[in-house]
């Protein structure tokens, strides 16, 4: 009878014991070992059967899983690995479920604490878990969470949903570090995201600072990771007072806030704010803030102090809301594509040491310069009170409302290789693309930045500037080598939206392109770019530093089409009396076939003077053929005379170096 077990097939069974059984698997000597248990409602209804056996000391109250109570004697289980949640009593809802549904709140919740000190998380099969209350991972879980049965090659994804008649806020709170959630899907109430999370990561009001700075250190760390997750139903989806996350390869869907980082009120070793989280490679769906100027909401909102060490990499959105708010230090933002953005790529306060580049962002583009369709409120691509060392670089700007970059104070930043096409979208009054100083913020001042080898795109019809730098110094600004190409319609009101800009104060401002795109030699288009303000005054930059080809020293770029035949472009040439440059290319736009440069006092003499002077020809000799050696000399001469003359005609017209 040795190592003989009973075999039960259902959990009730194994509770209803008789007293035989009972006295059975008592004794020094058994006669049951233990209790063999096929199923938990009916045979087979868990993954495989399970062993229980006496427990000589009292293992604690009963969780319905691990440890189970019946006629004065508790059975346990030691579970090896994560545990599956259908060894503790919980049902699910499989594919084509109706309602109603179980409640699997007191099952998983069981589940979880059983995990709690031992390193183990819960895992699901592949269906949906209805719950009553809010879930508890516990303070001493470290390790711990919930993870999916079937991993990520399932397309059913295990779920955990609040019931629509839940009074709780939030799905699952997180008292734990280093906690693991992978491959589930986890909602909040269905019928309404307003007021509910899906998953909080929240300690500290539970375990304050007890003043031992490395405890506190442990305490505030969360060092959790969230990888292949799918959240929903949720007003805010992940909300955290944690740092040094990593949130990877997971769908946010619906709702306001996809993660919200929250200040600290312990401070612990490294105090208060948001640090470490590493967010890549995840999807943004169907976010809209719900408040027509999006100011409250993000995709990824930090709320707190400062933001620490952030790197979001590789992600993509297709929602109508800001991608990122609050403050960034240390950090990188690289590689994401933000489609049909409504709000900001970046919102913030603060933007210190970090770098942002290679994103695509593509705003909303519905517009329209009649007002016949209203605009999407899109905002803007990186604005901030303040940007400080801080590299901006080979990113892909396209369609704003508002200014693509705008600061009150920009300082030792770069602004370099990037793309900016049709800023001020829908807009009446015109809007600079760069705005480096805001004169509502008399406090600030920009300098010691580099605005290099950008593309300035399409600009609107409505007009616009390139760069407006308020009313406040520019002193060590660079701005070489960017490109700025313009529609056949469209006209910037000014380069430079400021009186004050001088560029003798700056390092350099050379090789920078202003060019007409799809002009087209039939259209007879005529635009210009006027107001280019002290450029042009100052003496100093004007002929050491150079003006940008393409601007006339009269302050003026023309890009004109004067007739069928030709093509004109107007650029600057400073010396006396020939101010102006034009250069005229064959008309139907014959690549290659640059004809003529020509310089004029004004336009009405193109045609008539040329940069150079045509040469004087060569006359006829007057000697005839030699026959003898004297009139063999003669020739010579005569030959040597004509040819030094000819020499000096080009010289004085200057075909000749």
């Amino acid at each position: 009878m040795a190592n003989q077990f009973l075999i039960k097939n259902t959990m009730q069974e194994m509770r209803d014991l008789s007293a035989n059984e009972i006295v059975g698997l008592q004794g020094t000597t058994p006669i049951y070992s233990g209790i063999k248990l096929l199923g938990y409602y009916k045979k087979g209804d868990t993954p495989a059967p399970i062993m229980y056996y006496l427990s000589s000391t009292d293992p604690g109250p009963e969780d319905g899983g691990s440890v189970i109570a019946t006629g004065g004697i508790k059975l346990i289980h030691n579970f090896v690995g994560n545990v599956n949640v259908l060894y503790f009593g919980a049902k699910g809802v499989e594919t084509g479920g109706q309602p109603p549904y179980p409640d699997d709140y007191p099952y998983l919740q069981n589940a979880l604490n059983y995990c709690a000190g031992k390193g183990k998380c819960i895992s699901l099969p592949g269906r949906k878990f209805y719950i009553s209350k809010t879930l508890s991972i516990p303070h001493d879980s470290l390790g711990g969470g919930i993870v999916s049965e079937q991993g990520s090659n399932s397309y059913v994804k295990s779920c955990i949903e609040l019931m629509p008649s839940s009074t709780d806020l939030y799905t699952i709170r997180n008292y734990s570090q280093g906690t693991t959630f992978k491959d589930v899907a986890i909602r909040g109430r269905s019928v309404n995201i307003a007021n509910s999370v899906a998953v909080l990561f929240k300690r500290v009001d539970e375990y304050p600072n007890s003043g031992d700075p490395w405890k506190d250190d442990l305490e505030n760390n969360i060092d959790a990771v969230i990888e292949g997750c799918d959240f929903g139903n949720a007003e805010t989806h992940l909300e955290f007072w944690g740092r040094q996350v990593t949130i990877k390869h997971n769908t946010f869907s619906g709702g306001h806030n996809a993660m919200l980082f929250k200040q600290f009120n312990t401070l612990g070793k490294y105090g208060g704010s948001a640090r470490g989280y590493r967010i890549w490679n995840n999807f943004f769906h169907s976010f809209d803030s719900g408040n027509a100027n999006r100011d409250n909401f993000a995709l990824i909102n930090n709320k707190t102090t400062d933001g620490y060490g952030f790197d979001i990499i590789g992600n993509f959105s297709d929602s109508f809301n800001t991608f990122f708010m609050g403050n960034l230090v240390n950090s990188l933002v690289s590689g994401n594509l933000d489609y049909t953005l409504l709000g900001y790529f970046i919102k913030a306060g603060n933007i210190i040491n970090s770098n942002i580049t290679s994103n695509n962002v593509d705003h909303a583009q519905r517009y329209s310069d009649t007002g016949t369709n209203p605009p999407y409120n899109s905002k803007g691509a990186v604005h901030a009170d303040r940007i400080d060392k801080t590299i901006i670089s080979n990113n892909n700007f396209t369609c704003s409302s508002g200014s693509s970059i705008l600061s009150e104070g920009v300082t030792n930043s770069k602004i370099q290789g990037n793309i900016f096409n049709r800023w001020g979208v829908a807009t009446v009054a015109p809007v600079a693309c760069i705005v480096l100083d805001s004169s509502a913020n008399t406090v600030s001042k920009s300098y010691g930045n580099e605005i290099d080898g950008n593309t300035f795109y399409n600009s609107l019809k409505t007009g616009g500037y390139l760069l407006e730098s308020g009313t406040l110094d520019t002193n060590n600004f660079w701005g070489n080598g960017n490109r700025i190409r313009l529609e056949s319609q469209a006209t910037l009101t000014a380069l430079f939206n400021t009186p004050n800009f001088k560029l003798s104060q700056s390092i350099s401002f050379r090789r920078n392109l202003i060019a007409g795109e799809n002009i087209g030699d039939t259209n007879q288009d005529t635009f210009s770019i006027s107001g280019l303000y002290n450029i042009t005054n100052d003496t100093i930059a004007a002929s050491i530093i150079g003006l940008p080809t393409g601007a006339a020293v009269a302050g003026t770029l023309k890009v004109e089409v004067a007739n069928l035949y030709a093509t004109r472009y107007y650029m600057p040439f400073r010396s006396t009396g020939n101010k102006n440059i034009y250069i005229q290319k064959i008309s139907n736009n014959i690549a290659g076939e640059w004809l003529t440069m020509i310089t004029s006092k004004n336009e009405a003499q193109v045609d008539a003077v040329g940069v150079v002077k045509q040469s004087g020809t060569v006359a006829n000799v007057i000697s005839q053929n030699a026959t003898d050696l004297p009139t063999a000399l003669t020739l010579v001469n005569e030959l040597k005379a004509q040819f030094n003359l000819k020499l000096a005609s080009d010289r004085e017209s200057g075909q000749q170096a």
